[in-house]
């Protein structure tokens, strides 16, 4: 089935934050240093557990017709199948917040067809390239960014911290220039 990807506009705005979004960890990334470069290796998790990232507050109108910021959906026999949402930031990267693929359409092309769309519109605002970030424990969405031409550019053992004490979450940053 063709996936066709659309900008949000004001008449596809209900279809923002229509995508299930989420994912049972079983797995999670050990990192390593490794002549200056971090790599991986891929442990389980026990017991599994569920997240979800529709917590965002983001808001969808607000990314309706504006020049710094996307909010891309992805469709599939006339149905939001995925999404991404993205702006400039800070540092002249395109920065995804958001990139979500439903259940049953993981492994069919689409996230990778959203990243594609992300790089050209980075490309086409003029950044160097995108960055990102997701959790060790999301490795099924690390080895897309991996396949996609990111390059795992750092970590932080603490970020999620203050959100869920104890918590054994570690933040991964991703990269991919686009220029």
């Amino acid at each position: 089935m063709p996936i066709q990807i659309q900008p949000l506009t004001a008449a596809n705005l209900g279809d923002a934050r229509r995508v299930n979004s989420q994912y049972e960890v079983t797995q999670r990334l050990v990192l390593r240093l490794e002549d200056g470069r971090l790599r991986y290796r891929v442990e389980p998790v026990s017991p599994t557990y569920f997240k979800d990232y529709h917590a965002d507050p983001a808001r969808p109108e607000e990314y309706v017709d504006t020049p710094d910021r996307a909010w891309l959906l992805a469709y599939a026999g006339g149905q939001v199948v995925g999404e991404i949402r993205l702006e400039r930031w800070w540092n002249e990267f395109a920065y995804i917040h958001l990139i979500a693929v439903e259940p049953e359409m993981r492994q069919a092309g689409v996230g990778t067809a959203l990243l594609d769309a992300a790089k050209n519109w980075a490309r086409d605002h003029q950044h160097g390239g995108l960055m990102l970030e997701t959790q060790a424990a999301n490795v099924p969405a690390c080895r897309l960014y991996e396949r996609s031409g990111f390059e795992l550019g750092g970590f932080d053992r603490y970020v999620y911290r203050a959100l869920r004490p104890g918590t054994r979450e570690i933040a991964l940053y991703w990269y991919c220039w686009v220029g």
